[in-house]
C-alpha cells in the first residue's frame, strides 16, 4: 500500500477540521494555511473527502465544510481511502488477489496492505485530535502566572508500556 502525500495531507485535514469545527463550518483557506497548502490543493483533496461521504459543504456566509460523523468514528483508513485512489486500489487488490494471479512475493505485499489497514482502522479522527491537543498542551506549558502545586507530570501509554510524558524524564 502506497502512503503518499495526498493519504497523509488528507488525514491532517480531516484532523484540522475536527478542531476546528468547534467554531462552525471550516473555510478551505483556512484549512491551506494551517497546513501550508495551496487552495486548490485543499480543494481538490476535500472535494475527493467529500465523494467519500467524509464531509459536506455548508453555503453562505460563514461557510465551509463540516466532518459528517463524530471523529470517533471516522477512521484514518477511511480517510486514507477516500482521498487517494491509489491506496484504494492497492487494498483492492490485496482483497481481491487469486493464488493463479499471485506473484512470487504478492504475498507479502498483500499482507502488508492488509496490516496496515488494520492498523489504519485502528485510529480514529478522535485519536488524532487528542493527540495534537496533548501535544500543544506540553509544548506550552502551564499558563503564565498558573500556581503549580506538586509535581507536573503526564504519563501515557503507548502498547502495554506506560511513559513518563512530561516534564521530560532528564529534566
Amino acid at each position: 500500500m502506497r502512503m503518499t502525500s495526498k493519504s497523509r495531507l488528507s488525514v491532517d485535514l480531516m484532523t484540522d477540521m475536527a478542531l476546528l469545527e468547534s467554531d462552525g463550518p471550516v473555510a478551505l483557506r483556512v484549512l491551506g494555511k494551517r497546513n501550508g497548502v495551496s487552495p486548490s490543493t485543499v480543494e481538490k483533496l476535500v472535494g475527493r473527502l467529500s465523494h467519500g461521504g467524509l464531509v459536506e459543504g455548508v453555503r453562505g456566509p460563514g461557510g465551509g465544510y463540516v466532518l459528517t460523523r463524530h471523529p470517533r468514528s471516522i477512521t484514518v483508513s477511511d480517510v486514507v481511502l477516500a482521498a487517494d485512489e491509489w491506496a484504494a486500489e492497492d487494498a483492492l487488490k490485496a482483497a481481491c488477489v487469486t493464488r493463479e494471479d499471485a506473484s512470487l512475493s504478492s504475498d507479502l505485499w498483500d499482507s502488508l496492505t492488509t496490516r496496515m489497514l488494520r492498523f489504519m482502522k485502528a485510529i480514529t479522527l478522535e485519536t488524532l485530535v487528542n493527540q495534537r491537543l496533548a501535544a500543544q498542551a506540553f509544548q506550552e506549558g502551564p499558563a503564565p502566572g498558573a500556581e503549580i502545586s506538586g509535581p507536573r507530570v503526564c504519563t501515557g501509554t503507548i502498547g502495554k508500556r506506560q511513559h513518563r510524558l512530561w516534564p521530560h524524564p532528564l529534566t
